[in-house]
């Protein structure tokens, strides 16, 4: 390592080692190191092999040195590259089968750490990804963290590209049956399908990269230029929406639908119009089916409709009542959140529409989805409580007509609200209106300052303000 140009030729013996040695342990250990050293000897450029023309011709001796340096470093990290990809395609059921695979991934995920951008990612990735559904917890947890890591640490978007349409394809292989954990790596993805430095970069310049030669290009993105990268963010998008699209259509009831949901909802705001209205009418006949989802699964679809909306489909006028009355319903579900309180932060973003679209926030409705929320505010922990009782104050002030629930008749305090009107699951009843929101007495002498604050604040319609 501190002389690699001279002690290249080390590699080959190191590989000796790795392929040749009568014990699977000193095989085992041998390719590691040789990833070790690997590692260390990627450069931050892609090797261009000589073309015949190129080796015909005169150079000094320091080029040819170099050249034979490049030359037999391509091709151990080429070897170790097939080594290690044998081992991780190795299906035996015997121990060192599985010692092997272990190897395969932590040695392919230590290359794709420093080698994401040099030569044969593709064949990297390639070994790599179908270890990401492995049958062994310990495998598939190594190859999905390195696939999550390179999401998160590629700049230039070709590595997250190729191995995004590998996953895509190993999805649609295995007809939509591999594990959640491997979808659960594109949640880490960073795509900006509308930005990037292309995004701003002129015609002139553009094909001004176009008409660059091989050796041109290489030096530009050696030299930081990047290309086109919003149209690999655009490429790497459209890859996992459509997986998540296929999903929705043919798999609804797939372990993997959470995942999809939530995917839909982080990434749904960039979804171009012909895909978005597909996902909207296949998300709607989800949802107006009040079978084909489990709550959890459910909120998620509405919250993944509800993002879908804000983007491109904020120019659709999207009727959006049946949604709403399924989330409301889904409100009234204790178990739900119980089991899971943080979804209820998905719930809250439907309030958060609500506000912004004042058309659709009639006051019964307002009134309900605050009584739902009060409701849940009193089972809570105290930071979602926090939560739920900030949305409610939105929607009261969004709608002032709602506000009745906070104040009894003139003959006092109305002490009770009619559990027929606060029970049913119509959102738009006017019988919520005669209702009273008491819970917020009962809030108001809970144990923590912060809420029993906020409640006596809401009590008296009174503005929300920090301390």
């Amino acid at each position: 390592v501190l002389a690699p140009h001279k002690n290249h030729a080390d590699l080959a013996a190191l590989a000796t080692y790795a392929d040749r040695d009568a014990s699977p342990v000193i095989q085992r250990l041998a390719t590691l190191s040789l990833v070790a050293v690997l590692r260390d000897l990627i450069p931050a450029y892609r090797i261009r092999l000589p073309s015949a023309k190129e080796l015909t011709m005169p150079v000094s001796a320091d080029v040819e040195a170099l050249r034979a340096y490049e030359r037999n470093l391509l091709r151990a990290y080429e070897s170790t590259i097939a080594t290690l990809r044998g081992w991780a395609r190795d299906g035996s059921d015997t121990d060192e089968a599985a010692a092997r695979r272990l190897a395969a991934a932590r040695g392919l995920c230590a290359l794709l750490e420093k080698g994401r951008d040099f030569n044969a990612s593709a064949a990297l990735l390639g070994a790599l990804v179908p270890l990401a559904n492995a049958a062994d917890d310990e495998v598939r947890g190594m190859a999905c963290a390195g696939l999550a890591s390179l999401f998160t640490a590629d700049v230039r978007g070709d590595a997250t590209l190729e191995a995004v349409q590998q996953m895509a394809a190993l999805i649609r292989a295995a007809s939509f049956n591999v594990h959640p954990q491997m979808l659960e790596c594109w949640l880490h993805l960073r795509v900006d399908a509308g930005g990037g430095p292309a995004a701003a970069a002129s015609k002139r310049s553009k094909k001004r990269r176009r008409n660059l030669d091989v050796v041109s290009r290489e030096m530009a993105l050696a030299s930081g230029e990047h290309g086109d990268a919003g149209s690999r963010h655009s490429a790497v998008l459209e890859q996992v929406v459509v997986s998540y699209a296929r999903i929705v259509k043919r798999a609804p009831q797939s372990p993997l639908m959470p995942l999809v949901l939530r995917g839909l909802s982080k990434y749904g705001h960039q979804v171009n119009i012909e895909l978005l209205l597909d996902l909207l009418a296949s998300l709607r006949a989800l949802l107006s089916d009040p079978d084909a989802l489990a709550p959890q699964a459910a909120l998620l679809c509405a919250h993944a409709l509800l993002q879908l909306l804000s983007g491109p489909g904020v120019a659709l006028a999207e009727d959006t009542r049946g949604v709403q009355r399924r989330v409301y319903g889904l409100l009234a579900d204790r178990e739900l959140f119980a089991a899971e309180p943080m979804l209820l932060v998905t719930g809250l973003d439907w309030g958060e529409y609500l506000c912004r679209h004042r058309a659709q926030l009639l006051a019964a409705r307002a009134a309900s989805f605050s009584h739902r929320l009060i409701g849940l505010s009193a089972e809570l922990p105290q930071a979602l409580a926090i939560a739920a009782l900030a949305s409610t104050a939105r929607l009261l002030a969004a709608a002032p007509r709602a506000t009745s629930i906070l104040h009894g008749d003139e003959d006092g305090p109305v002490c009770a609200a009619p559990q027929a009107a606060v029970a049913t699951d119509d959102p738009d009843s006017s019988r919520i209106l005669s209702t009273t929101a008491w819970l917020l007495a009962v809030l108001g002498r809970h144990y923590h300052p912060t809420l029993r604050r906020i409640a006596a604040l809401l009590a008296r319609n009174e503005p929300l303000e920090p301390e």
